[in-house]
């Protein structure tokens, strides 16, 4: 699945949330200098249903 190649990368944080039923993937990069989270940039991915 793709999520756990996420995970493996080593310049990327997952975060997997379950909120009422709902599941949001955030995806954030990490700074190489010294490999902390940037939390202020992030991809989120949110299922719907249309």
């Amino acid at each position: 699945m793709i999520i756990e190649k996420l995970k493996e990368g080593a310049n990327l944080s997952v975060e997997i949330i379950n909120t009422q039923g709902t599941e949001t993937i955030s995806v954030y990069g990490k700074n190489s200098d010294n490999n902390s989270v940037d939390l202020d940039i992030a991809i989120r991915l949110k299922a719907t249903e249309s």
